[in-house]
């Protein structure tokens, strides 16, 4: 199954990549730049290639210290495996063992049952405590509004005030149900930017957050996953991004920051699902809203760090591998992707497979996958410096990140946004403590 879902439009896709790395440096070096990497990192934060391969370099050698831990937990689980059901233990780790192996450590090692999790995350308990949340924080009040113009009757939509002054700022609508030909996936998009108008009047900002949860019925209750609520919480901070900035030009309004700076302000977010005070405020059990029993909670709290230097070696792989082919003029696709999985996880790829022909972000990204690494280092320095001190509900450091964070957008460099925050330069420290790292 993994070589199959692994090979998908290898023949095809290969010879295309390699064409597209080919004409993208001839592009750059046509506008004077020695790589296609340096042309498109000129206009983000790391600036230069340079900063990118230190970064990459850097953190990867720090997460293959907490990797060969896990990988020897791994091995240890398959070497038992291979006495019960009597297959050869060879001593290594296969590609396709990764995420069985990933599982397994998560349900032996932390006990979370994910099923019954699940009892306690309804879609509307859900939506509910994370608007509040939001509300809380950002110093915003939301109406939901009846009878309003949508697209569809699945579709709710909410008015946003300022709730110091009264004042409205905008609107976001929330499409949360699957439905033949909508988009098969979570994400956000601004429909209209608070920016000035023609005539120097600020417009209302204008959001939309898109997501497959399923629907509740009169059988069956609407149930999250965990991640699904990790998920759900993470693209409302994209959204509160599209209406909390209030930039004169459409240009730099809300999201339209850097782009390896725009996903931190919601990865930041992403630690309110993980902690037990704002958990208890968006969950309860389905049928009389008890909530998450005390050991399950912390297991689950508990099961953040599971497998973390693992998972992160795999973003560091594709990272690298983005980065890599976008440094050379010419790349063999194949060779390239074994040599470095090899040498970042130690594993073999599966003869016949090409990651370069199935990794949609080397079309998107190109150069730019780092990106997710990069801004998840900051998002963790940003909650561990003023939110896990201060109080993750704490409405004045709420306003500080509405004010420096959000309402900026791409008006200023992250690396400023950052600085004005935290006080001080952004550093590493918090994400690899985060990550379970000696520093």
């Amino acid at each position: 199954m993994e070589k199959t879902y692994q090979s998908r439009c290898v023949e095809e896709n290969t010879p295309r990549i390699e064409e597209l790395i080919t004409l993208r440096q001839k592009q750059a070096t046509l506008l004077g730049y020695p790589t296609h990497a340096a042309f498109v990192l000129e206009q983000k934060m790391a600036k230069s290639p340079e900063n990118v391969e230190k970064f990459l370099t850097d953190l990867s050698s720090k997460l293959q210290v907490l990797w060969k831990r896990e990988k020897e937990t791994m091995l240890g689980l398959k070497e038992a495996e291979s006495k019960e059901f009597g297959f050869d233990f060879d001593g290594s780790l296969a590609k396709e063992d990764f995420w069985y192996y990933v599982s397994e450590v998560e349900k032996n090692n932390y006990s979370v049952d994910k099923e019954k999790l699940k009892e306690y995350f309804p879609l509307e308990t859900v939506t509910s405590g994370m608007l509040e949340i939001y509300q809380r924080l950002l110093g915003l009040k939301f109406t939901k509004l009846e009878g309003g113009e949508v697209w569809h009757d699945d579709v709710s939509q909410y008015q946003v005030d300022d709730k110091a002054t009264g004042e409205n700022i905008g609107y976001f609508f929330m499409d949360m149900h699957p439905r033949d030909g909508k988009y098969g996936h979570a994400a956000m998009w601004g429909l209209q930017p608070g920016s000035l108008d023609r005539f120097g009047n600020r417009q209302k900002a204008v959001a939309t957050m898109v997501c497959n949860f399923p629907k509740s019925t009169s059988e069956k209750p609407a149930l999250l996953e965990h991640r699904q609520v990790q998920t759900f919480f993470h693209e409302f901070g994209h959204v509160m991004h599209g209406i909390c900035s209030r930039t004169n030009i459409s240009t730099f309004y809300g999201t339209a920051t850097e782009g390896d700076f725009v996903e931190a302000p919601s990865q930041m977010l992403e630690n309110w699902v993980w902690e037990e005070e704002s958990l208890k405020l968006m969950s309860g059990h389905f049928k009389d809203g008890s909530p998450i029993p005390t050991d399950l909670l912390k297991n689950l709290v508990a099961s953040k760090s599971a497998n973390e230097g693992g998972k992160s070696l795999r973003q560091m792989f594709f990272a690298t591998y983005d980065f890599m082919v976008h440094t050379r003029g010419e790349a063999d696709t194949v060779k390239l992707a074994k040599e470095l999985y090899k040498e970042l996880l130690g594993m073999e790829r599966i003869e016949g497979t090409n990651i370069g022909a199935n990794l949609g972000h080397l079309i998107g990204y190109d150069a730019g996958y780092y990106g997710y690494m990069w801004s998840l280092v900051f998002s963790q320095d940003m909650f561990d410096t003023r939110f896990a001190k201060e109080g993750i509900l704490n409405p004045e450091t709420g306003m500080d990140y509405r004010n420096m964070i959000l309402r900026p957008g791409g008006s200023q460099d992250g690396s400023e946004l950052l600085k004005n925050f935290l006080g001080r330069e952004p550093n590493q420290e918090a994400f690899l403590k985060s990550k379970g790292l000696e520093l």
